[in-house]
């Protein structure tokens, strides 16, 4: 079979376009639905529901737009839906046991006494750099899209490719996120090292700095809304710009080196916000790369089998 074979058994071809109009929109609405009786519904679901009404009723590059970023839509509901697990299911959440782990490997004596850089961090800022980190922080997604947008302009299945590795990353994100609980680094900032408390809320930390700089209350609104407080291994924040820089990579030397040194900032961001040790950065480029490989390899599959 060659390679245009392969990818078309694996793609929505246009004149199959048809029963998609119906499918599409009914999807979407049941989604709506189930988020208004379950979750509640928010301006940004609302938002979301008619961007992909609109995509899935354009023309064939809407769709086909619409059709390579879905998995990032099925991830979102898979994040919001983690609402609905009850605090008990979640594994015993990890907070002194990583906090030395990453004093011991990556710990830094400073006046006398072994801290670790997000500690560092804390004191030793400025604005500038609280800017600049700020806007890599926040923009890992948006970034991730632009990419995918791109990607699609130059070949359909590449990207289909690209948005079920992202899919795929972050679910398996969330489903660890609550077998091995792990509090992030400003957890033990503002409470101790334990026994944990299930019930604090998600904190800002370090991005308080940004909002004060710009003198509105951006990142808090952002975490006031997270629901997953423990959810600090691996990192996601870090994981995905590493999934990009693993497909940028192969596009020119000029996309690599930018990936990478994306990636890079979003990885300083995540530890000087004071939201993640460099384990969790570690861990998160450990499952983008696992990724990476693997998912290739059931796509592969699924085009023999079909």
């Amino acid at each position: 079979m060659n390679r245009a074979d392969e990818n078309s058994r694996l793609i929505v071809v246009p004149e199959r376009w048809g029963i998609w109009y119906v499918i599409f929109p009914v999807g979407l609405t049941v989604h709506l639905w189930y988020t208004a009786a379950f979750i509640g519904l928010r301006g940004e679901h609302f938002f979301f529901y008619f961007l992909a009404l609109f995509l899935s009723l354009g023309n064939e590059k809407t769709r086909r737009f619409f059709t390579a970023a879905m998995p990032i839509w099925v991830f979102g509901v898979f994040y919001d839906s983690m609402r609905l697990i009850p605090s008990e299911w979640m594994g015993k959440i990890h907070v002194a046991d990583l906090y030395l782990a990453e004093e011991a490997l990556f710990g830094v004596t400073v006046g006398g006494k072994r801290l670790i850089l997000p500690e560092i961090f804390e004191v030793y800022n400025t604005p500038a750099l609280d800017f600049l980190c700020a806007i890599l922080y926040v923009s890992y997604l948006a970034v991730f899209l632009l990419f995918l947008l791109y990607i699609l302009t130059k070949d359909y299945r590449k990207a289909r490719l690209l948005g079920w590795s992202f899919c795929i990353l972050n679910v398996a994100g969330l489903v660890t996120f609550q077998i091995y609980p792990a509090a992030p680094p400003w957890y033990v900032s503002l409470y101790g090292l334990g026994p944990a408390d299930p019930t604090v809320p998600a904190n800002p930390a370090g991005t308080l700095r940004f909002d004060a700089l710009i003198g509105h209350s951006f990142f808090d609104a952002i975490y006031r809304k997270s629901p997953d407080v423990f959810g600090a291994m691996p990192s996601l924040h870090v994981a995905n710009p590493i999934l990009m820089f693993l497909y940028a990579r192969h596009l020119s030397r000029r996309w690599a080196w930018g990936s990478f040194l994306y990636a890079l900032g979003v990885a300083f961001s995540a530890v000087y916000f004071n939201h993640h040790y460099l384990l969790d950065i570690l861990v998160g480029g450990v499952y983008a790369g696992i990724t990476y490989l693997v998912v290739p390899l059931g796509w592969q599959r699924l085009a023999r089998r079909g």
